[in-house]
């Protein structure tokens, strides 16, 4: 996967000598390996914000229903199928009916009052 170029101009023709080249090289393979280091944080971030979000809802239904937590997990994931939404979205979709929208949230849809 390609996350970015590293591009270097001169003003004459094969100005960089093998020493040159292989600083550049260097330089571009770090900045590779940085770049993929951030995409790899991110992606990792998002998987736990994900996994908060989720457990809530679980505790939220199981609370509600007074349900095991495999019972909720299965409830959620029923939802999520038959809407065609992630599970995330439905999980987080839960918790902001059961606590209020987030500040500045203002699209707030509501889930179905079915039972697990």
């Amino acid at each position: 996967m390609t996350l970015g170029t590293l591009s270097i101009y001169a003003q004459q023709a094969h100005p960089f000598d093998i020493d040159v080249r292989q600083v550049m090289s260097l330089l571009q393979s770090r900045a590779e390996a940085l770049l993929g280091a951030q995409v790899t944080i991110a992606s990792l971030t998002a998987a736990l914000d994900s996994r908060t979000s989720i457990s809530t809802a679980v505790g939220l239904v199981m609370g509600r229903y007074n349900v095991d937590r495999d019972r909720a997990f299965q409830f959620l994931a029923r939802i999520s199928q038959n809407g065609n939404v992630k599970l995330r979205t439905v999980a987080e979709k839960l918790i902001e009916e059961e606590t209020g929208p987030e500040p500045g949230d203002e699209d707030a849809e509501t889930m179905t009052g079915s039972e697990p």
